[in-house]
């Protein structure tokens, strides 16, 4: 009878150790989520910044502006692209 009564009280503090082990590693795994979801948008706002910085406009503006950069006319091409099916008609 005693042997049941230590068996019953084993398994209780075993249930109780487990459930308290379980809620830390919730905590843990949404802690985790929760940076991976601040990753992901700063990600998508850092991707946003590269657009803007990266964009022809931009790039223009930057070297005219602040580069004093000068496009020369001299080093213009013209490219033209024929079509084929076109072209044989």
């Amino acid at each position: 009878m005693i042997f049941l009564v230590l068996f019953l009280l084993a398994l209780l503090f075993g249930n109780i150790y487990l459930s308290h082990q379980i809620r830390g590693i919730q905590k843990e795994y949404y802690k985790n989520v929760d940076q991976l979801v601040a990753a992901r948008h700063e990600w998508g706002e850092l991707m946003l910044e590269k657009m803007h910085l990266t964009s022809p406009a931009n790039v223009e503006r930057i070297a005219k502006e602040e580069l004093k950069m000068v496009s020369s006319q001299k080093q213009k091409q013209t490219v033209y692209i024929v079509d084929k099916e076109m072209d044989s008609e």
